[in-house]
């Protein structure tokens, strides 16, 4: 989906140029655009998206461990109403989830943050190689199996540039 708006952008911009041109020009603007689009998106954006990842995860393990603090808050306010001390198995289970909480918040942050600097530091050859497979699938899967009518982007792109130099 992401490479048929790349692909769509550039015709919109290869429309500047005369037909012929553009057609020839088509596959290797596109390409070239998916693999530096990529090789950024990898290098330059993989450290604030993972941050991002990593404060929306912590919010959600904080909601998580709110609300199993919540059931215990309610067991141990029962307890209190009925004039008895709250077992301590509520304690130990608040102590449990509170560690848990944080354990699991600062194992993610770790996490994410060394996946972002491999990411940041990954080889752009193959990163390069990565985002051609990426290309090739795209291309090889635009068909639905056994559609009439339908042809394959880089067949298009092939037959108008051979047909135009023979």
């Amino acid at each position: 989906m992401i490479l048929d708006l790349v692909a769509d952008l550039v015709r919109r911009v290869l429309a500047m140029f005369p037909a012929d041109t553009a057609q020839v020009l088509f596959m290797p603007v596109f390409v070239a655009t998916v693999m530096v689009g990529f090789v950024l998106v990898v290098h330059k954006l993989a450290a604030p998206l993972t941050r991002l990842a990593a404060t929306l995860i912590s919010w959600v393990i904080t909601g998580a461990s709110a609300f199993l603090l919540l059931v215990d808050m309610i067991v141990a306010d029962v307890c209190r109403r009925r004039g008895t001390k709250p077992p301590s198995v509520v304690y130990n289970l608040g102590d449990v989830v509170a560690s848990w909480a944080v354990g699991l918040t600062n194992g993610t942050r770790q996490m994410l943050t060394s996946a972002a600097g491999v990411l940041a530091r990954a080889n752009v050859l193959l990163l390069i190689v990565l985002c051609g497979g990426w290309i090739w699938l795209w291309n090889d899967q635009y068909c639905p199996d056994g559609a009439a009518g339908c042809a394959r982007p880089l067949s298009v792109w092939y037959q108008q540039v051979t047909s135009e130099q023979g």
